[in-house]
């Protein structure tokens, strides 16, 4: 995935996948999960895994985001304060 062979089924895969682990995020905040639940969501939204439902490689997948976000963009969505 670059910004040449941009794919919006790559992109919403991505994006569906960021959606499950913030609810998975949630429930562990509001203590409301078990493990099997937990290791669902990890195996799932593995890179590798994403890749595979599409039917792509891991490498077809991937993107090296120090290409294309800054520092302060990354501690913004780390939800840290801008150095």
């Amino acid at each position: 995935m670059n910004k040449d062979n941009y794919d919006a089924k790559e992109f919403a895969a991505l994006a569906y996948a960021l959606a499950v682990t913030r609810g998975m995020l949630h429930s562990v905040l509001e203590n409301d999960f078990d493990t099997v639940q937990l290791k669902r969501t990890l195996d799932g939204t593995s890179a590798a895994n994403i890749a595979e439902t599409i039917s792509l490689t891991e490498n077809d997948l991937a993107i090296d985001w120090n290409n294309y976000i800054i520092e302060d963009e990354k501690r913004l969505i780390q939800g840290r304060d801008k150095a």
